[in-house]
This record gives structure tokens, C-alpha cells and sequence, in this order.
């Protein structure tokens, strides 16, 4: 239960719209993916539930795709970004757009950091939902 007070105010006058002792109570249902995410202030933390990493080729000075599996636990909004870290060691100079390949949610090109082994994707499409599975 919340206990607030606010005035509402109007051409005539101030009104107090609920008073200090007036309790209102929330009812908190699912937004964004997230459980009684519509109650307020609620604070939730992302995370991916699935990640996983795999390699095509494990030779030395050959040509390797890495295969990434997300799965969020709350929707990704569009624009939002994805970081993946700890791929030092490769031998691919930074780009501001290394080519990405996916099911459509992420956009095409990635931001690539040699020295700091760091990938940064942008979810594109129509986002990321909640608790899917995505390449």
C-alpha cells in the first residue's frame, strides 16, 4: 500500500485531490516482460537468462565465426545495445562496423574493439522480447 497526497490545481482554486490519511493501492500486473512491472517504483535489473558462446573453427589463422545465444529476461527496446565482452586474444583489427548476421534482431553491423575484445551490437527489428531465444 502507498499513502500520497497531491493537489490538483484548476482555474478556480487548489484542490486537494487525496489526502495524506487516503491510502491507494496498486495494482501491479506484467509490463516490459517483467513481473509487477507496472507497480510503482519497482526496479528491475536485466539480465540474460541463456548466453552462450560457441566457435566454428578452432584452427589458429583461420577464419572463425562466433555463434552468440541471448535470452532476456525483460523486453529489449530498439536502439537499446548489447555488449559482449572478454573475445581477446582475436586477430581482427577494431571496425566500426563488423559485419553481424542474425535473425533480423540485431542491426547488420557491429562495433568491434580489438585491444578491449569487445563486441557492441544494437537490437534492431522490433526488439527483444522477454524470455526468447535469439542468435
Amino acid at each position: 500500500i502507498i499513502t500520497f497526497g497531491f493537489l490538483v490545481v484548476s482555474n478556480d482554486g487548489e484542490y486537494p485531490a487525496i489526502s495524506n490519511a487516503d491510502q491507494v493501492t496498486s495494482i501491479a500486473s506484467a509490463l516490459a516482460g517483467v513481473e509487477n512491472g507496472s507497480k510503482p517504483l519497482e526496479l528491475h535489473i536485466p539480465r540474460f537468462r541463456t548466453n552462450s558462446i560457441q566457435q566454428t573453427n578452432p584452427l589458429s589463422s583461420a577464419s572463425n565465426k562466433l555463434i552468440v545465444n541471448l535470452s532476456p529476461d525483460c523486453d529489449v527496446r530498439v536502439g537499446s545495445v548489447v555488449s559482449v565482452v572478454g573475445l581477446v586474444g582475436s586477430l581482427t583489427v577494431s571496425a566500426v562496423s563488423l559485419p553481424v548476421y542474425g535473425n533480423g534482431s540485431f542491426v547488420d553491423g557491429g562495433v568491434w574493439n580489438q585491444s578491449a575484445g569487445a563486441l557492441v551490437v544494437s537490437v534492431g527489428g522490433g526488439g527483444l522480447r522477454a524470455f526468447e531465444e535469439y542468435e
